[in-house]
């Protein structure tokens, strides 16, 4: 689709609002419509639902524009950033449950008009609506929930306000091409003030019935958009969480490769060089993020995480400065003894199923691994 004819479609699927007048947001739609169409790689219907999503992001975040109110409050946030498979997901899903904390479920990522309101919450019919997204989900790629627990009641990612903000790097799990990926880190800094302020202006809404002591947010992708997060909320704390490379990233290659597998033919020694570059290239700048502004950022080890969970989580709230409540205490260790998803993986990987070797993959990584102490 030519990028006049996503605007005028977007337009439409708007319900009215006015469009937007932003240059930089014009270059980021043409730029993934044009890597959209030299892929050639997704069946016809992958083709079809991905040029959907591109047109349904622009009028998400057109419609949104029209609600929300620009000096709208938002609470401290912690970002939960770092490469894939770190244990962001569990960190995520024990910091929520902090009775103090707002965190976002998939249906207000998803479908964020109308905003939530605390009295309807708990009977809104997009819980409704996200089941049964998920469970066609589950029947296409049930592999992915192998690897990835999800459910409509879990804390989700934001990924889908990413998205409508439109920091180009999240299409990096679609769009494989070494053209893509070099048009985005050359206009980054550009992209993702741009996207930010529509991320900020996407929370307080989310936010306007809500009163929390802070966000717990989470989505690797936000490794994208380092130093704009941390001038345009400058209150948040970014949770680092790292792990050995060579085991992310394998990890990462197969769940992509599950994703990409629902809309594409998959080659995976080139999906495995195109996450190894990506992710090798934001951590540079997340990295080089940390070393400007020191302060900001708390580190997470992955192995801490998962086998010492509830005092990693303690550890960041001492640093922090935050009371571990006993309900929020009680609250964890609960999730921990009901939590069955550890007993349900049977999936196997490693960096030679995707044409990689350690080697490699630490060369590419040696900042990343001198940072973290593993050199």
């Amino acid at each position: 689709m030519t990028p006049d004819a996503i605007w005028q479609e977007a337009l439409r699927r708007a319900d009215g609002a006015s469009p937007e007048a932003s240059p930089v947001l014009e270059s980021v739609v043409s730029a993934v419509a044009a890597a959209l169409d030299r892929t050639d790689d997704f069946t016809p219907q992958g083709r079809e639902a991905l040029n959907n999503q591109l047109i349904d992001d622009l009028a998400g975040r057109l419609r949104v524009r029209a609600v929300a109110r620009p000096d709208a409050s938002v609470a401290p946030i912690l970002f939960i950033i770092g490469p894939p498979r770190t244990g962001t997901t569990l960190l995520q899903h024990l910091l929520a449950l902090d009775p103090r904390a707002r965190s976002l479920v998939q249906w207000e990522v998803s479908w964020p008009i109308p905003a939530p309101t605390r009295t309807t919450y708990a009977g809104d019919p997009r819980w409704e609506r996200s089941a049964q997204v998920m469970q066609l989900m589950r029947e296409k790629a049930p592999g992915i929930f192998e690897m990835h627990p999800m459910s409509p009641t879990l804390p989700s990612e934001d990924n889908g306000l990413l998205s409508r903000a439109f920091l180009a790097g999240t299409w990096k799990g679609m769009i494989i091409e070494k053209v893509f990926e070099d048009w985005f880190f050359a206009h980054a800094d550009e992209i993702a003030p741009m996207a930010y302020r529509h991320h900020r202006l996407e929370i307080g809404y989310l936010q306007s019935d809500f009163d929390p002591h802070h966000w717990v947010l989470k989505a690797p992708a936000h490794a994208f958009g380092m130093p704009a997060l941390l001038d345009i909320y400058p209150e948040a704390t970014i949770l680092f969480t790292f792990r050995d490379p060579a085991d992310w990233l394998a990890s990462q290659c197969r769940a992509q490769w599950l994703f990409r597998s629902m809309n594409s033919e998959v080659d995976k020694v080139a999906l495995a060089q195109s996450s190894m570059s990506w992710w090798a290239r934001a951590m540079d700048r997340m990295i080089s993020a940390r070393r400007q502004r020191p302060d900001r950022f708390l580190e997470v080890d992955f192995r801490r995480t998962v086998s010492a969970p509830i005092e990693a989580v303690k550890g960041i709230y001492g640093k922090l400065g935050f009371e571990c409540t006993d309900d929020f205490d009680r609250a964890m260790r609960e999730f921990l003894e009901n939590d069955r998803f550890a007993e349900t993986k049977s999936y196997a990987t490693s960096l030679e199923e995707f044409g990689l070797d350690r080697r490699i993959v630490n060369d590419r990584f040696e900042e990343y691994r001198t940072e973290f102490g593993m050199a």
